[in-house]
């Protein structure tokens, strides 16, 4: 690790705040002050910090993951931990995630926050591979923090996404990354796939401003690829990506088995829809041969574009759940059950 900045804070106390990145071995009181930090047992979100906690105590113990660049940011007042920060990407678009920003309760309202973000601002400069890092915060304090710091909103809002782009905005990035609408190239996912998915497919307004992309079902408990990839790389079931002739990330499936029940659920940019029958297809084959049982997929009966992916790629109807799903507006919609059997 290395020593980036040292200061002194209003109240007297002296600050330093180390940087360390991959796949550098981190000192064991940081790693632990870092995982500690992701306990949160008794609850749901128990459940899927453990797939974090595991990826951050094996990285920060020198496992190397070449497909992503980690970086932290650890603030130390008076030899106790009393923040942090972190950032990683995906060398091979140049996207990636911001957050995990905190100050113990404390060492609050003492500037380490702004200090913090001070130093991450000169180490992401020196990152030449990477291009976006994108996050979302609903607090309005924290918002303006970022805004110092080259951090927007997407759509302009006071809070919400915020994207820092070296040399152009999300929206430019965007255009430049979904043209056309042919699907080129299908493959399983991989652990770096979460950027390019979580912090821009999913942030596009197509797709987040969708209302019939409520999911329902298991399918709720996995509203990101990190989750999804984590059941995958505990055996519990497959997921794959499709690109366009970009290289962009354009729609997702998976197929995963959660208390013993096999679901299917799928993710796609609308502009590819007419095109992404064999991404289907190819998930539900890949699910069956490795599980041998046929997974079920829920979809709200007015979603007639994911209906239509759905039957084109083999699925068969069951019937009708009625008010099976939850809406955002508080409403109940019909579900319709399918099938993804195996395909011959």
């Amino acid at each position: 690790m290395d020593l980036v900045a040292d200061t002194r804070l209003s109240t007297g106390e002296t600050m330093h705040i180390w940087h360390w990145s991959a796949p550098e071995e981190m000192p064991a009181r940081y790693r632990d002050y870092i995982v500690s930090s992701f306990m949160l047992l008794g609850s749901k979100e128990n459940y899927f910090a453990g797939g974090w906690v595991n990826y951050i105590a094996s990285t920060t113990s020198g496992v190397e993951y070449p497909e992503i660049k980690d970086h932290w940011l650890i603030a130390e007042v008076d030899g106790v931990c009393a923040g942090r920060l972190w950032f990683a990407y995906a060398p091979k678009t140049g996207r990636g995630n911001f957050g995990n920003i905190a100050t113990e309760p404390n060492y609050r309202r003492r500037g380490i926050l702004t200090e913090l973000m001070k130093v991450y601002a000169i180490e992401a400069e020196k990152c030449s591979d990477m291009k976006m890092l994108c996050c979302i915060t609903g607090k309005e304090y924290a918002a303006d923090c970022y805004r110092k710091f080259g951090f927007e909103t997407t759509d302009g809002a006071k809070t919400g996404i915020m994207c820092y782009c070296k040399n152009s905005d999300f929206n430019t990035e965007s255009a430049m990354a979904f043209i056309g609408k042919e699907i080129t190239k299908i493959r399983p996912g991989v652990r770096s796939d979460q950027y390019d998915i979580d912090k821009f497919l999913l942030f596009q307004d197509a797709i987040r401003k969708k209302d019939c992309h409520n999911f329902c079902g298991y399918a709720t408990w996995f509203a990101e690829f990190r989750l999804i990839y984590q059941e995958v790389v505990n055996d519990r079931g497959v997921v794959f990506v499709a690109e366009n002739k970009q290289g962009t990330i354009v729609a997702y499936a998976y197929a995963l088995i959660t208390n013993c029940t096999p679901f299917f659920n799928f993710v796609c940019h609308p502009a590819y829809l007419d095109n992404a029958d064999e991404l289907l297809k190819q998930t539900a084959e890949a699910f069956h041969n490795k599980f041998h049982v046929s997974a079920h997929f829920l979809c709200e009966v007015n979603d007639a574009d994911r209906i239509s992916v759905a039957e084109r790629s083999g699925a068969v109807r069951h019937g009708i759940l009625p008010g099976y799903m939850a809406k955002r507006d508080g409403s109940y919609a019909d579900v319709m059950d399918f099938t993804f059997l195996k395909i011959h």
